[in-house]
């Protein structure tokens, strides 16, 4: 019984590891201005809400609240077009 109960335990806690919400995302995304590709530092704002746009889990400088807009925004390089970030907790 105790076996049993260890391994399923033990399964439980690998599933658990294996959908846990990473802290760190990569986005990556394209610039245009006037059709053109933007080559240059861009100023973004980031914020993770659900669905239905009403619910923040996260933004760049912590302010969005029910899906709003973040105060800060974050320089981010911009090279042809291009460009690419970590969202989330880098401590």
């Amino acid at each position: 019984m105790t076996r049993i109960v260890g391994f399923v335990t033990f399964l439980a806690l690998a599933v658990y590891i294996a959908y846990a919400v990473p802290p760190v995302l990569n986005y990556a995304g394209q610039v245009a201005v006037n059709g053109e590709a933007f080559k240059g530092n861009g100023l973004f704002k980031f914020a993770l809400v659900n669905a239905d746009g009403n619910v923040t889990y996260w933004s760049n400088d912590g302010t969005s609240i029910a899906g709003s807009e973040p105060q800060a925004s974050v320089a981010v390089s911009v090279n042809g077009g291009l460009y690419s970030i970590l969202l989330g907790n880098t401590e």
